[in-house]
């Protein structure tokens, strides 16, 4: 079970801190737009 909350909370500390940058960088999001499943799908690997 902690585990799994482990992985759960560094997957969204993960997403967030990918967000705040896309954030700061406005120029770099108008060029790419990345659906969220993607990059949820990109973060996963890192914790298996």
């Amino acid at each position: 079970m902690k585990k799994t909350l482990f992985i759960s909370l560094a997957l969204a500390l993960s997403l967030n801190a990918g967000n705040i940058q896309i954030q700061s960088m406005p120029k770099v999001k108008e060029r790419v737009s990345v659906p969220s499943k993607d990059d949820t799908d990109l973060f996963l690997p890192r914790f298996y």
